[in-house]
């Protein structure tokens, strides 16, 4: 990645001129966590260039991220300051996202049925991965307000071992990129991301090439179970208040916990 010219330009002033006025979704948190369930998100509609203002302020309220904005389809002006990875030439593109966030942001654990080269334009993020031959361990469900493949494991550094007992064999490694790194996350692996610092990165999404995971993963969903809304809201109380200590971060009220269910 040394020669993106976004690793020198992508200050904020840089990408207000460019795609200032572009809309968005921003996605809001009183926690350090964007869960895909359970607790709700504050959507907001506004513009990149709103965002950067927003982020950038010490004194703002609660989390913020800007996540998955499409690059090809509403941000070609960057275009020319990224490189598609030569080694990916092989794979069938499908788009290329920009994602921001303020920091200390954790994804819960999920996988994607796509292969995905994440780069990191700025800060960094720490990813607890783990092989598709580690799924029977990690309490997968499908969600049926998203198209997630999450665990029901919510933070894999403190498991109830009672409720997960066959979490205790799952193998993982963990990956920490940061600015200039690349790294290569191939299709159906679990990942959890956590996010630090003011981040910028750029994902580059292709199909899954295996037609034997393919045709695999799609009968493995289907027996799945399919979790509601609201089902762990207590788990994911407990879960918060713990991820808020490690991140020493202010633990998130009772009452103001409760009005975002």
């Amino acid at each position: 990645m040394t020669d993106w010219p976004a690793l020198r330009k992508w200050t904020d002033s840089y990408l207000t001129s460019m795609v200032g006025d572009r809309p968005t979704t921003i996605t809001h948190s009183n926690s350090t966590v964007f869960h895909f369930y359970g607790r709700k998100r504050e959507f907001k509609q506004s513009t990149i260039g709103e965002f950067l203002k927003e982020f950038s302020d010490t004194n703002r309220q609660g989390n913020m991220y800007m996540a998955q904005q499409p690059i090809m389809k509403e941000l070609p002006e960057l275009e020319p300051d990224i490189r598609r990875p030569e080694f990916s030439k092989f794979l069938k593109l499908q788009d290329v996202y920009l994602w921001m966030g303020a920091g200390n942001q954790i994804t819960p654990a999920h996988l994607d049925n796509s292969e995905n080269i994440m780069c990191m334009v700025a800060g960094r993020k720490k990813m607890r991965l783990y092989h598709p031959s580690m799924s029977p361990f990690l309490y997968a469900e499908v969600q049926n307000r998203y198209t997630a493949i999450t665990s029901a494991v919510f933070n894999l550094t403190h498991v109830d071992y009672n409720k997960f007992p066959e979490f205790q064999n799952a193998r993982h490694i963990v990956v920490e990129i940061s600015k200039g790194d690349m790294l290569f996350l191939p299709a159906y692996w679990w990942h959890e991301v956590t996010s630090y610092d003011r981040n910028i990165a750029i994902n580059w999404w292709f199909d899954a090439h295996s037609d034997i995971m393919n045709s695999f993963f799609e009968h493995w969903v289907a027996k799945l179970p399919q979790t509601k809304w609201g089902k762990h809201d207590e788990d994911l109380r407990e879960q918060d208040i713990e991820l808020a200590k490690e991140m020493g971060q202010e633990i998130p009220g009772e009452e103001s916990w409760r009005d975002e269910l």
